[in-house]
C-alpha cells in the first residue's frame, strides 16, 4: 500500500488499499481538516488511527508536493463513495447509510432518502433498504 507522510499522517495513494472484505475506518483530510488537528487532538488522533486516508482536496495535495517534491492526484469523497459501490455490488456486498440533521422535518428527510436509492440503486445491486 502505497502511503505518503505529510507531518504526523500517512496518506494513501488509491482507492485500491480499501479491503472491501475487512472493516476498515477510512477518513479523508483536507485543509481544513488539517487545520482542526492543530486545535483538537482527539480528532487529529482519530484521523491518525484511520486504517486508510485519502487526499480529499487541493490544498492536501499542493501541500504534499511543497512539502515532499511528490505529485500526487485527490480523491474525492465522490470518487470515495462511487469506489465502494462497485466493489460491494461486485462481491454482492453490503452498505449502510447513517447520518440525518435534525433540522430537516421527516418529508424532507424521505424525499433525500428517495434521491439516494433511486440513483445508487440504478447503478448498483447492493442497496438494501432498511428502516428503523
Amino acid at each position: 500500500m502505497p502511503t505518503i507522510r505529510l507531518m504526523w499522517f500517512s496518506i494513501h495513494l488509491h482507492l485500491q488499499d480499501i479491503d472491501i472484505n475487512s472493516k476498515q475506518i477510512v477518513n479523508s483530510i483536507n485543509s481544513h481538516c488539517y487545520c482542526e488537528t492543530k486545535k483538537d487532538e482527539c480528532y487529529k488522533e482519530a484521523l491518525q488511527r484511520s486504517d486508510i486516508l485519502i487526499p480529499d482536496g487541493i490544498g492536501i495535495v499542493w501541500a504534499v508536493r511543497i512539502l515532499t517534491g511528490q505529485k500526487i492526484k485527490h480523491i474525492a469523497g465522490a470518487d470515495l463513495h462511487k469506489y465502494i459501490l462497485q466493489q460491494l455490488n461486485a462481491s454482492q456486498g453490503k452498505v449502510f447509510y447513517m447520518g440525518s440533521t435534525l433540522s430537516m422535518d421527516m418529508q424532507q428527510k424521505a424525499g433525500r432518502l428517495v434521491k439516494i436509492i433511486s440513483i445508487v440503486d440504478a447503478r448498483n445491486n447492493c442497496m438494501k433498504i432498511v428502516f428503523h
